[in-house]
């Protein structure tokens, strides 16, 4: 019923540290060493797998995705998306749609997929195209145009939703892929997975 629901059953038995951002990663004597943004240590790892978007471990290891070809020509281009709350207002009588010739790329009946029928709600992404050219835009601009092109693109009124949440999903499209189904590094005991290989 949730985004996270598969990923918290597949978790339940690991020890987990959330909220910890790892600042630097370093491999020293035979073992990572994993600092946080306060230059505390995290721990130290025997081996270590990256789960997140390219352009965020290029920042974490910069030398290791730029001696990569593969790595360094990876690209991914981001979306914005917008969640209305509408217990009052009338919900598409669609599942999924997808737009052509909007900024809008898709719009989903959230309250359609499997138990989130209390909860009910309209999920929009917006082209990654349009996504970046307004990138630099405050939110609440994006957000108000979204809702007018939602409200055009559907002949529902949107402009009162029960709540909004605007969410800049700066990795949402890979451009171009790795070409594999995981990274591994040659020496060292590292690998990186996600929708970009």
């Amino acid at each position: 019923p949730t985004m996270t629901a598969l990923n918290k059953a597949l978790a339940s038995d690991c020890d987990i540290q959330l909220n910890q951002r790892v600042q630097s990663l370093e491999f020293v004597a035979g073992q990572w060493q994993l600092l946080n943004d306060a230059g505390q240590s995290l721990g130290r790892y025997d081996f270590v797998i990256s789960a997140i978007p390219l352009p965020q471990l290029a920042l974490l290891c910069p030398e290791m995705v730029a001696a990569d070809n593969a790595l360094a020509r990876v690209a991914m281009s981001g979306c914005f998306s917008l969640m209305l709350g509408c217990s009052t207002q009338q919900l598409p009588d669609f599942d999924f749609a997808r737009v052509s010739g909007s900024p809008i790329g898709i719009i989903s009946n959230n309250s359609s997929k499997p138990g989130r029928e209390e909860a009910p709600s309209v999920v929009v992404h917006s082209t990654n195209h349009w996504a970046e050219q307004m990138n630099d835009q405050p939110l609440e601009d994006v957000e108000k145009y979204l809702i007018e092109e939602l409200s055009r693109q559907t002949g529902i009124n949107y402009q009162t939703p029960d709540y909004s949440t605007l969410h800049r999903w700066r990795y949402a499209f890979v451009n171009q892929a790795f070409g594999a189904s995981y990274y591994r590094h040659e020496t060292l005991p590292f690998a990186a997975c996600g929708d970009w290989c």
